[in-house]
């Protein structure tokens, strides 16, 4: 790994890097392809195809490992150029995610979106859309969930924590758009780049009492025109359910938000709900549900709203959410989990 080094004799910036092996191996399994990737830290975006120019002018995708040797010097350097193409990175937790493409990949089908070798996807126990599924069966997929599109959220259920990436193209926000229907949608966010709620849906002229939730958290429209509750980012990669109150669909583009005002995933916006942490109550682990509900109350106290209170959500006494006051709020934003097959109709205890 290296990042770009100012060379003062040079008035340039240059890449330094050692790149190491163990000459044994290398030698006695044949020459070794080296590929490279590189990040961008102003977009945090990775790309996983790299080209080189060589010095003498010819240009390749790999590079081979050779004990003591040195590709390039200061007067002739190796010019690296990043293809199009990024890599998303998923780092699934065991439990249920909620997930999204953000990048198009050459191919849509699930088998192909999603680890390929057999032990890999024997972790994944469930991937949900909303109207189809799949699940695994002898390391391939099998059920009525043939492919998987970006701006769509899906709900996986993962037998064990599972880290891989998806190569794809990057979307252009303002030639594609988001639809939002009646009701309930289950959406990801097309951008690369992490937003406010304001800023994500903009464009979509939102109706007083649309909702948007997440796993840990969520937020309604006001009738003044601005998002109130714990979500305040929308985050690439992640999956969401847009509830709308429109009473036909709508189209949105999500913007690009430019060099200047780009946040990402790596730099500098907490995705995080706003809200201070509970301290007394202690819900259980939130991979385990699949689904959840949310509250919005008031603490009343002598007639009075408190903002200092805390709120626990209990199913048959296990903690299935806490909250404290909003923040500049005496509102509590509560998400209660779930798991609508099992806990449907059961009592909520506050």
């Amino acid at each position: 790994m290296a990042r770009p080094q100012y060379v003062e004799t040079r008035d340039a910036y240059y890449l330094n890097m050692n790149i190491y092996g163990a000459s044994s191996t290398e030698l006695s399994t044949g020459r070794r392809a080296l590929t490279f990737k590189m990040y961008d830290a102003s977009t945090g975006v990775v790309y996983p195809l790299v080209q080189m120019a060589l010095p003498g002018g010819a240009t390749t995708d790999t590079l081979y490992y050779a004990p003591e040797a040195l590709y390039g010097n200061y007067d002739a350097p190796v010019s690296f150029c990043a293809k199009k193409s990024l890599e998303q990175l998923m780092q699934l937790k065991r439990g249920w995610n909620w997930m999204a493409l953000y990048v198009q990949p050459s191919s849509k089908a699930i088998a192909d979106v999603l680890p390929k070798s057999k032990a890999t996807v024997n972790t994944i126990a469930y991937v949900k859309g909303h109207q189809e599924f799949a699940t695994t069966k002898g390391g391939a997929f099998v059920g009525e969930l043939s492919t998987m599109e970006p701006g769509a959220m899906y709900k996986m259920q993962m037998k064990h924590d599972l880290a891989f990436s998806i190569v794809g193209m990057p979307i252009d926000v303002a030639d594609t758009a988001q639809v939002i229907r009646p009701g309930y949608n289950w959406i990801g966010s097309l951008s690369t780049e992490v937003m406010s709620t304001d800023e994500a849906f903009a464009d979509l002229r939102p109706e007083t009492g649309d909702v948007v939730s997440t796993t840990n958290g969520f937020a309604m429209y006001h009738t003044n025109g601005y998002w109130e509750g714990t979500l305040q980012s929308i985050t690439p990669g992640v999956g969401y359910v847009y509830q709308s109150k429109a009473s036909a669909a709508k189209t949105f583009h999500y913007p690009r938000l430019g060099y200047q005002t780009a946040r990402t995933p790596g730099r500098a916006v907490d995705a995080s709900p706003r809200r201070a942490p509970a301290v007394h109550f202690t819900p259980a682990d939130p991979f385990a549900f699949p689904d959840n509900m949310g509250v919005i109350a008031a603490v009343v106290k002598g007639g009075e709203h408190i903002a200092d209170a805390e709120v626990g959500a209990f199913v048959e006494g296990e903690c299935r959410g806490a909250i404290r006051a909003n923040e500049g709020s005496d509102l509590y934003f509560l998400t209660v989990m779930g798991a609508s097959n099992t806990d449907n109709g059961k009592a909520v205890e506050l």
